[in-house]
């Protein structure tokens, strides 16, 4: 078994980065400006120290390195901090999962774009409507990237309905949740057509 870091371990780990990284930017600017250093060795004194130097940095040579450390470094700690439950998951752009806290009009990703976070979350939602999976990976996409919940039973169920239905001859052969393949013995559904049925049914609201 792969050991992994404890998570209180790993906090610690990288509010100390942050830390060190706004004290090497504080001596730079001391150094450079000249200024002293007067205020208390904590985080959140040496941020406010260097928050009277932001015009200073905002015209020094080193201003993209200063913006990029800083990022990098809370970034860290937000891993830790933020929750999947309590964030909106944007999609993966150059390999990184990109996500926002709720409330958040825009994200940076990682090439330094800024980017608005609902035409990220509109952007994400239409390339995953033509997607195929089980029951249960449709279920994952409809909640982490439309925000719905739609329980894998609840898609089975509306599939084996809708099938018996046909059967009958009380609803017609393209009509109603059909699957498109197997994956060995489990049902594949297309997001689109699980997202009509359910919208249909008055199960889920789409906007």
């Amino acid at each position: 078994m792969e050991w992994k870091e404890p998570v209180k371990y790993a906090l610690i780990e990288a509010k100390a980065r942050l830390h060190a990284t706004l004290v090497s930017w504080a001596k730079m600017v001391s150094e450079e400006q000249p200024r002293r250093i007067d205020c208390e060795d904590e985080t959140l004194s040496i941020a406010g120290w260097l928050w009277q130097s932001a015009n200073f940095l905002e015209a020094h040579p080193a201003r993209e390195d200063f913006i990029t450390e800083i990022r990098e470094a809370c970034q860290a700690i937000r891993r830790f901090v933020d929750t999947i439950d309590d964030r909106v998951f944007l999609g993966i752009h150059a390999g990184q999962m990109i996500y926002a806290r709720h409330g958040q009009a825009t994200v940076v990703l990682p090439d330094g774009r800024v980017e608005q976070v609902k035409t990220l979350r509109d952007e994400l939602k239409a390339k995953t409507l033509k997607k195929q999976g089980t029951a249960k990976e449709v279920s994952i996409i409809l909640r982490d990237c439309h925000g719905l919940e739609v329980t894998a039973k609840s898609i089975t169920s509306a599939w084996r309905e809708d099938k018996r239905a046909r059967e009958r001859g009380t609803l017609g052969h393209l009509e109603g949740l059909d699957i498109v393949a197997m994956d060995g013995s489990r049902p594949v559904f297309v997001v689109d057509e699980v997202l009509t049925r359910m919208a249909k049914a008055g199960k889920i609201k789409v906007a």
